[in-house]
């Protein structure tokens, strides 16, 4: 069980799966399903499988971008909001390790009419430094 889990009133938000995840039904990226938090923090954790290395025991970049978008998504879909990513911006702030469990957690910084403003970091599990940062911006897929 992890952080979010523990939070009150916390409930498993289900990711749905991309099409390339939907074959062998799990996520190929290794995210767990998140949790939404009664703070609004989509929690979930990561492990960056082996077969998405860049650098010698070090997470790609293009892995550690679609982690965090994947979860930023997920803040849109866990409140009824089927969005699409229009924009998204990453930080890479220090190397990330394959093999180790990551904390992910996203969060709406901004929401007007159709447009949502995301925002996510990536963590190893017990630490409080960020190793990646996101923001992004997402579109309603739906006109309401």
């Amino acid at each position: 069980m992890h952080d979010g889990e523990r939070a009150t009133g916390a409930r498993r938000v289900p990711l749905g799966l991309c099409e390339s995840c939907a074959a062998p039904g799990a996520c190929r990226l290794g995210l767990s399903r998140g949790v939404l938090g009664d703070d609004g923090i989509l929690r979930a954790v990561a492990r960056c499988p082996s077969d998405h290395q860049g650098t010698r025991g070090f997470a790609h970049g293009g892995w550690i971008a679609s982690v965090l978008e994947e979860l930023m998504g997920g803040v849109a879909f866990a409140h009824g909001c089927p969005a699409l990513t229009a924009s998204l911006t990453v930080n890479f702030v220090a190397p990330v390790p394959i093999g180790r469990d990551l904390h992910v957690r996203a969060w709406r910084e901004r929401c007007d009419d159709r447009r949502w403003q995301i925002a996510a970091d990536l963590r190893l599990e017990g630490s409080t430094a960020d190793l990646a940062i996101a923001h992004g911006l997402w579109i309603d897929a739906v006109a309401r």
